[in-house]
């Protein structure tokens, strides 16, 4: 004997997507929904959303952490968890946000976790390009608000690097916080050019 199955209808299940999501509120999903399935339906985190750390909470628990991170720039969607009927998935604010601009593969605003540093940002950025510069880096910063005065809100930095890019370790990003990467010159030295 022999037997076949088909699902005809997949039963759906209400939940919650809250907090800094584009379009805030109840959502139908199918039972076989998963957490990035309802932050999409949501429209995604908001500019002021996190990304690192959405909760799923179930009976008033949180059952599950989930960095989006970790999906986007790796493909791990080991922490995407199914959602059940009446799960509470909740964006909150991001906490740490820093750009990175100029000779990096991926130029974009990163949201950084209070224990990461410029290393980690590097990473999300894809890593330097082969023209970027290792003699220096510029921080462009806000200054903090009880330090400033008329015409000194934001300031310069530049550290200086000499090729090693493991002194960027010491340095302690701020939310806000913009990191430009140079490139290096198109002036060749010592070369002798015959033509003709």
């Amino acid at each position: 004997a022999r037997l076949d199955l088909s699902i005809a209808r997949l039963r759906s299940n209400a939940v919650f997507v809250i907090g800094e999501v584009e379009t805030p509120g109840a959502i139908q999903v199918n039972a076989l929904a998963t957490v990035f399935h309802a932050i999409a339906r949501a429209g995604g985190p908001t500019d002021r959303g996190s990304f690192r750390d959405i909760e799923v909470r179930r009976a008033g628990k949180v059952v599950e952490r989930l960095d989006v991170y970790e999906y986007l720039l790796r493909g791990d969607a080991s922490g995407d968890i199914r959602l059940e009927q009446g799960d509470v998935v909740f964006v909150p604010l991001n906490r740490r946000v820093v750009a990175v601009m100029g000779a990096v593969r991926r130029p974009r605003i990163f949201e950084l976790r209070d224990t990461e540093g410029f290393d980690d940002l590097l990473r999300f950025a894809g890593g330097l390009l082969p023209n970027a510069s290792v003699e220096r880096v510029q921080l462009d910063r806000m200054v903090p608000p009880e330090q400033r005065a008329p015409g000194f809100e934001r300031l310069k930095v530049d550290i200086e690097l000499k090729g090693r890019l493991d002194s960027l370790s010491k340095v302690k990003l701020l939310d806000g916080d913009i990191v430009s990467v140079f490139t290096i010159g198109d002036l060749r030295r010592n070369v002798v050019s015959v033509s003709g």
